[in-house]
Protein backbone atom coordinates (compact mmCIF):
# COMPACT_ATOMS: atom_id res chain seq x y z
CA UNK A 1 0.00 0.00 0.00
CA UNK A 2 1.54 3.34 -0.62
CA UNK A 3 1.99 6.32 1.56
CA UNK A 4 -0.89 8.64 0.36
CA UNK A 5 -3.63 4.95 1.07
CA UNK A 6 -2.03 4.78 4.38
CA UNK A 7 -1.93 8.14 5.03
CA UNK A 8 -6.14 9.34 4.78
CA UNK A 9 -7.16 6.75 7.45
CA UNK A 10 -4.90 8.72 9.72
CA UNK A 11 -5.96 11.96 8.79
CA UNK A 12 -10.02 11.09 9.46
CA UNK A 13 -9.60 9.80 13.10
CA UNK A 14 -6.93 13.31 13.63
CA UNK A 15 -9.97 15.40 12.02
CA UNK A 16 -12.86 13.02 14.48
CA UNK A 17 -10.08 13.72 17.42
CA UNK A 18 -9.96 17.43 16.94
CA UNK A 19 -13.78 17.91 17.03
CA UNK A 20 -14.33 15.85 20.17
CA UNK A 21 -12.01 17.88 22.14
CA UNK A 22 -13.30 21.40 20.15
CA UNK A 23 -16.21 23.05 22.60
CA UNK A 24 -19.78 23.45 21.12
CA UNK A 25 -19.43 27.03 20.61
CA UNK A 26 -22.73 27.16 18.39
CA UNK A 27 -24.59 25.55 21.89
CA UNK A 28 -22.69 27.95 23.94
CA UNK A 29 -23.78 30.69 21.31
CA UNK A 30 -27.66 30.13 21.54
CA UNK A 31 -27.21 29.53 25.68
CA UNK A 32 -25.64 32.92 26.42
CA UNK A 33 -28.09 34.84 23.29
CA UNK A 34 -31.03 33.55 25.73
CA UNK A 35 -29.08 34.24 28.93
CA UNK A 36 -28.53 38.17 27.50
CA UNK A 37 -24.67 37.92 27.84
CA UNK A 38 -24.42 39.37 24.37
CA UNK A 39 -20.09 39.94 25.06
CA UNK A 40 -19.43 35.98 25.58
CA UNK A 41 -22.54 35.14 22.85
CA UNK A 42 -19.94 37.35 20.15
CA UNK A 43 -17.12 35.36 21.65
CA UNK A 44 -18.33 31.93 21.24
CA UNK A 45 -20.01 33.29 17.34
CA UNK A 46 -16.16 34.33 16.57
CA UNK A 47 -14.72 31.28 17.71
CA UNK A 48 -17.37 29.15 16.07
CA UNK A 49 -16.55 30.59 12.56
CA UNK A 50 -12.96 30.88 12.92
CA UNK A 51 -13.53 26.85 13.31
CA UNK A 52 -15.45 26.84 10.00
CA UNK A 53 -12.92 28.45 8.30
CA UNK A 54 -9.92 27.11 9.22
CA UNK A 55 -11.56 23.77 8.40
CA UNK A 56 -12.87 25.42 4.92
CA UNK A 57 -9.01 26.21 4.32
CA UNK A 58 -7.62 23.02 5.33
CA UNK A 59 -10.15 21.16 3.25
CA UNK A 60 -9.41 23.27 -0.06
CA UNK A 61 -5.31 22.87 0.58
CA UNK A 62 -5.85 19.14 0.40
CA UNK A 63 -8.27 19.56 -2.45
CA UNK A 64 -5.27 21.30 -4.20
CA UNK A 65 -2.29 19.48 -3.34
CA UNK A 66 -4.37 16.27 -4.37
CA UNK A 67 -4.91 17.74 -8.00
CA UNK A 68 -1.77 18.86 -8.43
CA UNK A 69 -0.27 15.28 -7.16
CA UNK A 70 -2.76 13.51 -9.30
CA UNK A 71 -2.16 15.81 -12.45
CA UNK A 72 2.21 14.48 -12.48
CA UNK A 73 0.91 11.14 -12.19
CA UNK A 74 -2.08 11.61 -15.08
CA UNK A 75 0.53 13.46 -17.35
CA UNK A 76 3.14 10.26 -17.05
CA UNK A 77 5.42 12.49 -15.80
CA UNK A 78 7.23 14.18 -13.06
CA UNK A 79 6.24 18.01 -12.60
CA UNK A 80 9.36 20.15 -13.49
CA UNK A 81 9.75 23.94 -12.21
CA UNK A 82 10.77 26.27 -14.92
CA UNK A 83 13.61 27.60 -13.32
CA UNK A 84 15.72 24.37 -13.97
CA UNK A 85 15.40 25.20 -17.77
CA UNK A 86 18.10 27.31 -19.45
Amino acid sequence: MSDVETAEPELEQEVEQEDEVQPNYIENFVDNVVDGSNSAAKDDFDNAIAIKITQALDAKKQDLASSFFNQGIEDGQPQQDDQGSS
